[in-house]
């Protein structure tokens, strides 16, 4: 797709427009799930604007949406539309691109050790906003990678972690712990299947 896109689904809470990156490549788009290591009631929306306004106290890294509880259910919270790229991945200078490699990033209100115990109406949330970036970005509703438990998933040589090469020609749904260039081992064993079934 070309320019921006929000979901019309979710909570408005637009990060500052400097924070938003472009894409670097049009083709294999791809769907990365976070998670915020912290419980479903974690994210508020922030009411600030301009320069003050941070994600969890960091000014660079918003992701494209957070999914969280807002007024006793699960909602996600827009920050960054569609089309344009998060700079929530590290990115290493002369590597591969990784959040700019046509990808839109979710950060769960949840902990990675424990995301197998996410509820239904949270996965049940993310799926509808997964079948929106389907229709509008063309993320396939696909998962070809593996979902490790976390903390075995830590580490930049972790045996999930897609090389470069392999993150440039993949499209689907994937997580942080599958981006090269990155350590971290989020979101850990996702129930990926319900997300897909659903």
């Amino acid at each position: 797709m070309s320019g921006e896109a929000w979901y019309p689904g979710g909570v408005p809470d637009a990060a500052p427009a400097g924070l938003w990156g472009t894409h670097a490549d049009a083709g294999e788009p791809k769907f990365l799930l976070h998670t915020t290591e912290g419980g479903p009631g974690v994210y508020r929306p922030d009411p600030r604007t301009g320069v003050g306004r941070t994600y969890y106290g960091n000014a660079g890294t918003w992701p494209n949406y957070t999914l969280a509880v807002y007024g006793g259910v699960w909602r996600v919270f827009c920050h960054i539309p569609a089309g344009r790229a998060s700079l929530s991945l590290r990115n290493t200078p002369g590597g591969v691109q990784t959040g700019r490699d046509n990808v839109s990033q979710v950060e769960i209100a949840w902990r990675a050790a424990e995301v197998s115990s996410l509820p239904g109406e949270a996965v049940a949330e993310l799926a509808r906003l997964l079948a929106w970036e389907h229709s509008v970005r063309g993320v396939p509703l696909v998962s070809g990678v593996r979902w490790v438990p976390y903390p075995q998933s830590y580490g930049e040589r972790a045996g999930q972690r897609l090389s470069g090469a392999e993150w440039d020609a993949y499209s689907g749904v994937l997580g942080h712990m599958h981006a090269p260039e990155n350590s971290h081992g989020d979101p850990g064993a996702f129930p990926v299947g319900a997300l897909l079934e659903l």
